[in-house]
C-alpha cells in the first residue's frame, strides 16, 4: 500500500509541477523587460553600372514563425506565434536577375509574441486562450540567455544570394546570422518585380537546430517546444533615389 501511496504522489507531483511550468509557459518571469537593440545596421552601397537600388520599407515587410509545442503534455501547453518588428535592408537588383543581393536585418528585442489577430488568423491550432503573463514569460524565455540571448546578439541578418528559377519554381539562398552562427538555407520564393518596387514572399519550414538554437523542454521531452517551425515573409522594397 506504501509503494501505491508514493507512486501516486510522484504522479502527482509530476502533474502539478507540469502544470504550474505550463500556466508560465515555461519560466515563471512575467516581467516586462527590455533588452538592447544594438546599433543601426550599414548596409554595402549597390553598384551603380550593374544594379539598382532598393531600400526595404520596413513597416509593411515581416516574417511570422509558428512554433509548436510537442512532448506527451503537448495538448496542456500553446502553440505560439513570433513576429518580426521593423526590417530594414537593402536589395541589389542586378541586370542579371539571379546575381541580385539583398541584406536584411531586424532587431530581436522588437519581435512580437503572440498578436492576437495572428492567432486568429491562424486558425483552430492557435485557438487556445493565452493571458498577458503567459505572453510576457514567453518573451523573456526566448530572449533570454538560454535562447537568443538578445543583449548579446541584438540582430539577426539574412544575406540573400543565388537566385534561381528552375521548372517554374523561384528559389534562393538565405545566409541567417543568428548568434554569431551563420546557415545557408535554399527558400521558395514569389518575386513580383516593377519599375519602383519589389514584393518578396513565400513560406518555408525550418528547424530551429538547423539555425544553431537548441529547442526548450523539461522532463526529459515530456514538455517542450517542437524542433520545426513554419515560417511565412513578405518584404516590400521601394527604388531609392538616384
Amino acid at each position: 500500500m506504501k509503494k501505491n501511496s508514493g507512486f501516486v504522489i510522484t504522479r502527482l507531483f509530476f502533474f502539478f509541477s507540469s502544470m504550474m511550468f505550463l500556466s508560465a509557459c515555461f519560466p515563471f518571469d512575467t516581467a516586462k523587460r527590455e533588452y538592447f537593440k544594438g546599433e543601426e545596421p550599414l548596409f554595402s552601397v549597390c553598384r551603380s553600372s550593374e544594379e539598382s537600388a532598393f531600400e526595404l520599407v520596413g513597416n509593411q515587410s515581416v516574417a511570422r514563425i509558428k512554433v509548436y509545442s510537442s512532448g506527451r503534455l503537448a495538448s496542456l501547453g500553446h502553440n505560439h506565434i513570433v513576429k518580426t518588428g521593423s526590417f530594414s535592408g537593402q536589395i541589389c537588383l542586378n541586370h542579371k536577375l539571379e546575381n541580385s543581393t539583398a541584406q536584411l536585418v531586424f532587431s530581436v528585442s522588437d519581435m512580437i509574441i503572440d498578436d492576437q489577430n495572428d492567432r486568429l488568423n491562424a486558425g483552430e491550432s492557435f485557438s487556445k486562450p493565452i493571458s498577458y503573463k503567459q505572453i510576457m514569460a514567453t518573451r523573456n524565455n526566448l530572449l533570454g540567455e538560454n535562447l537568443l540571448n538578445a543583449n548579446r546578439y541584438p540582430k539577426v541578418k539574412l544575406a540573400i544570394t543565388n537566385l534561381k528559377v528552375e521548372h517554374e519554381t523561384m528559389s534562393l539562398d538565405v545566409s541567417v546570422n543568428l548568434l554569431g552562427i551563420e546557415s545557408i538555407h535554399r527558400i521558395p520564393v514569389l518575386l513580383k518585380l516593377s519599375e519602383n518596387a519589389i514584393e518578396v514572399s513565400g513560406q518555408t519550414k525550418l528547424n530551429q537546430t538547423a539555425l544553431g538554437l537548441k529547442p526548450f523542454q523539461l522532463f526529459a521531452g515530456a514538455l517542450a517546444v517542437a524542433d520545426g517551425m513554419d515560417i511565412e515573409f513578405y518584404f516590400r522594397a521601394k527604388k531609392t533615389d538616384s
